[in-house]
């Protein structure tokens, strides 16, 4: 589920795209987002979909926090180097924080990068976390802060380029959009993100609470959040990278680490007595010889932390409508424009 594919019977044709775009302007269906390992079947006009054909874990496995720690840091090591095949240079979104943090400490080895970081709020907290750290990890990294104008100009071209008015998937998918623009613009082709990271390892704040409450709920719910990944966030921010040719590099969905991390209980990922999330991904960072900083850093939602939701608010109330209709009316354009152009 890593590239969205999107369906629509037309009545005459079956309609398969990565881009709803191109249904929109050829039927009267709303697309649907496939889920991933299924299997579209069309014959004598009618449709159906597989069930989906990858097991996953169904119930955590035990294991001590040790062998943990190391069979992921060796499982790490091995997506790195797979999802940095081929690549001599390469962009990293980079926060600072954890998960871009290791990611980038691990693939320096590997690829030429330049780390970029977006902050909409230009309070200069953020940025300088993520200076600090580029400096802690000897990596160049180039600084961006969108103005107001500037941001509004790219809000059209994320709902355009991702085709969504949800208001979380557009504030999540700007930093990326913003961040794949500027490394286009710097020649690269592809781009590293920390994508996944969160809800493999624990990292919202929502799994402290849910463990404090009933553990084996909460490794279920780790394990749904994973397998929605695409739909909640991949869908858009592959749009959004795509949008500027770029192609989304995401160690941390690599299949054989996630199918590991999903069968581990989830008092290894997320302490309640100490609140320490992403336990066994700190473990590991520590083993692989991750400077203390990075692994010890702080976990903080993308869409606040880089003040993309509160720049969101403003430019929505200076035009005297909610987010919701601001958006709306971006996206009904968008549909116009598409239906105008139909492909068919």
């Amino acid at each position: 589920g890593r590239v969205p594919l999107y369906v629509a019977d037309s009545g005459r044709w079956l309609l398969l795209a990565t881009r709803k775009r191109c249904i929109w302007g050829n039927s009267p269906r709303d697309p649907e987002l496939l889920p991933p390992g299924r299997i579209v079947r069309y014959a004598k006009g009618r449709m159906s979909v597989s069930r989906p054909s990858v097991r996953w874990p169904q119930h955590p496995r035990p294991v001590s926090p040790r062998d943990a720690a190391r069979k992921v840091a060796a499982l790490l090591l091995d997506a790195v180097g797979r999802w940095s095949a081929g690549l001599d240079a390469s962009a990293l979104a980079f926060s600072g924080g954890l998960d871009s943090g290791l990611l980038a400490y691990l693939a320096k080895e590997l690829v030429a990068l330049r780390l970029i970081t977006v902050d909409f709020a230009q309070s200069g907290e953020y940025l300088d976390q993520a200076e600090r750290a580029a400096s802690i990890l000897a990596l160049p990294i180039r600084l961006m802060t969108p103005s107001k104008s500037e941001t509004e100009e790219r809000l059209r071209d994320v709902v355009w380029g991702c085709e969504s008015a949800d208001r979380i998937s557009v504030e999540t998918a700007l930093p990326i959009f913003c961040v794949s623009r500027e490394a286009r613009q710097m020649a690269y082709t592809s781009i590293l993100t920390g994508h996944g990271a969160d809800e493999l390892f624990g990292g919202y704040m929502r799994y402290l609470g849910s463990m404090k409450r009933d553990p084996s709920m909460t490794f279920q719910r780790m394990r749904l959040d994973f397998l929605n990944l695409q739909r909640r966030d991949l869908e858009t921010d592959f749009k959004a990278c795509a949008s500027n040719s770029l192609s989304l590099r995401l160690p941390y969905t690599d299949v054989q680490l996630a199918r590991y991390v999903l069968s581990l209980p989830p008092s290894l990922r997320v302490d309640v007595n100490s609140g320490v999330r992403k336990l066994v991904l700190r473990d590991a960072a520590r083993l692989l010889g991750c400077p203390r900083q990075i692994a010890d850093a702080e976990k903080k939602a993308v869409q606040y932390s880089t003040g993309a939701s509160k720049m969101l608010r403003i430019i929505a109330r200076e035009q005297n409508r909610t987010v919701g209709s601001f958006l709306s009316g971006l996206l009904d354009a968008a549909k116009r424009s598409a239906k105008e152009q139909g492909l068919l």
